[in-house]
């Protein structure tokens, strides 16, 4: 129902407009009536409505002036004027007051009737204009979210990223002010196993009679409250979720500058008590190291995760006699060897792996024993994540931060190396099984192809791709098109192609701004091909789905 607002110096008047339509079966019911402009203007200034239907010639206030007013303070109102007077200068006020129709009194029910009609299917379309405006920012922001949160875990977890494209991005999603300054990464989590529920005046745990509530059927709203926060203070930081590790959320913050970091610090404060009071449950949190310069991140989110660990088992089992100690750092950021060791264990080559591992673990060890267990977290980190990229299955006990006490409690080198050649054994073992089930290249290739999927918006190159494989570029590229029917490029271009074709259908985004998202070089060159495969411009296809998401509206 939209509202209405009757203006009239004559009560007889407005008492015959009720009488003369059924309103409510137009889809609008009269809220507010007013004896003159003045008093109207009042009434809406208290609460607004849809449609003023209008006198003109009334006291204190003239009808001219009334919808002077009206247009400049609530311009969202559709005005309609009814007046028994035929005087050119009312019509030329109601036009400039952009008034929806003028009728003479008397007016015929029919006619009036119809007149409301209009200014209905007027709001109507308004409103459906406003929801699908509301519907594309949702998708856009959601779009833009999960990519900035991609691109966070990739250089987590993946150094393979270009200088180029990291500058790229880095200005792309906002990240670019943070990559000289120090920073710092907090992990919040509600527990794996569980915890007491809180009543909503007391910050204090319930009695052991009080109902229990497993934490994982609280991590949607656990989830939303965070990135609610996020999203109010997007400048100092940013919230992101690691789909590896679905229970926790982490947020990296500035840790630059000291007032900056006390307000963020407040702010942080702040988010614990919305959690426990929107979720019930008090979160625990976890903070990793300050670190400066985006190759020191994984090291910062490392600490965030151990850190979050120790204090979940020491809440549960009372402190740990393994708790680290302030971490010693090396003096110059040591070059993270994780990827190299992982293509040797993909190829099997374990006497290279074993090599490699070995040196880590001894360069390590020699620098300090907090080091020395972080290093063997960012290895089994880089195993997991390699599990990950290839889709194979885990169960929650092979996630080795879950139970730090077990890294913690390594005391030499040849403990660790054996705790983690156990580790990347069994997951090599996963990986033969999956190469038994097809050929060993049709399962590279399957994967080079979900990896495309994932990262069509890079700048990719065959090269890359088929050393990152371990493959010669020319053989890589023949095999691709044997095993698929289609060129690398080809392949590349259609993985963009349709993630653009889905913006183009489904945001407000500009054609520039599509082409940057989706790895297109420019705009032009999008368009080109766009047109190409299509046979009609990007502009041209995205007016025929809105005229179709039109015409598929529910009528109101």
């Amino acid at each position: 129902m939209y509202t209405v607002m009757l203006v009239d110096d004559e009560p007889e008047i407005i008492q015959g407009l009720k009488l003369k339509v059924d309103w409510e079966q137009i889809g609008l019911t009269i809220t507010a009536e007013a004896l003159n402009g003045r008093q109207a203007i009042e009434r809406l200034e208290q609460n607004p409505v849809d449609i003023v239907v209008t006198d003109m010639n009334m006291p204190l206030m003239s009808g001219v002036e009334f919808l002077e007013q009206c247009q400049a303070r609530f311009p969202e109102i559709l005005i309609m004027v009814i007046t028994g007077y035929e005087d050119f200068q009312y019509a030329r006020a109601a036009i400039r007051s952009h008034a929806r129709d003028y009728l003479l009194k008397p007016v015929a029910r029919d006619e009036l009737a119809r007149s409301l009609e209009k200014v209905k299917q007027e709001l109507d379309q308004k409103r459906s204009e406003r929801q699908q405006q509301g519907e594309q920012a949702w998708r856009l922001s959601r779009f833009y979210e999960e990519m900035k949160e991609n691109f966070i875990l990739r250089l987590l977890k993946d150094p393979f990223t270009p200088d180029r494209q990291l500058a790229e991005r880095s200005r792309l999603f906002h990240l670019d002010r943070w990559e000289d300054k120090r920073i710092r990464f907090v992990t919040l989590g509600l527990g794996e196993r569980g915890q007491t529920l809180l009543s909503s005046s007391s910050s204090t745990p319930s009695d052991l009679s009080a109902p229990q509530r497993p934490a994982d059927q609280m991590r949607l709203p656990f989830e939303l409250v965070c990135r609610e926060w996020g999203q109010r203070t997007e400048q100092a930081a940013a919230v992101f979720r690691d789909t590896a590790y679905p229970e926790l959320m982490h947020v990296l913050i500035d840790d630059e500058n000291e007032v900056v970091g006390r307000e963020v610090s407040l702010k942080l404060d702040e988010l614990i008590g919305l959690i426990e009071q929107l979720v019930g449950i008090r979160p625990l949190l976890g903070q990793g190291p300050s670190v400066q310069g985006m190759v020191c991140w994984k090291d910062g989110y490392i600490g965030a995760l151990l850190d979050w660990n120790l204090r979940e088992k020491q809440q549960l089992h009372g402190s740990l006699s393994n708790m680290l100690p302030a971490s010693a750092e090396p003096r110059q950021p040591l070059r993270d060897r994780t990827q190299e060791m992982n293509l040797y264990l993909a190829k099997e080559d374990f006497e290279a792996y074993d090599r490699l591992l070995q040196a880590e673990l001894e360069q390590a060890f020699r620098i300090s024993r907090p080091y020395f267990a972080k290093t063997i977290f960012r290895i089994c980190i880089g195993l997991e994540h390699m599990a990950h990229e290839h889709r194979l299955e885990s169960d929650g006990h092979d996630q080795l931060w879950i139970r730090p006490e077990q890294v913690l409690e390594l005391r030499s080198m040849e403990e660790a190396f054996a705790f983690i050649r156990k580790f990347a054994s069994k997951l090599c073992r996963q990986l033969q099984k999956r190469s038994a089930e097809s050929s060993d290249d049709a399962s590279r290739i399957r994967q080079a192809r979900l990896w495309i999927d994932g990262n069509y918006m890079y700048d990719l190159s065959l090269t890359e791709i088929a050393e990152r494989f371990n493959y010669h570029p020319s053989y890589f590229s023949e095999l691709f098109k044997t095993r698929t029917g289609q060129t690398f490029i080809g392949y590349v271009t259609e993985a963009r192609m349709k993630q653009a074709t889905h913006l183009l259908g489904h945001t407000g985004l500009s054609l520039s701004d599509i082409a940057e998202l989706t790895g297109f070089s420019n705009a032009s060159y999008f368009s080109a091909k766009f047109k190409k495969l299509h046979g009609i411009a990007p502009s041209e296809y995205r007016q025929q789905q809105s005229e179709k998401n039109a015409s598929v509206l529910p009528k109101k």
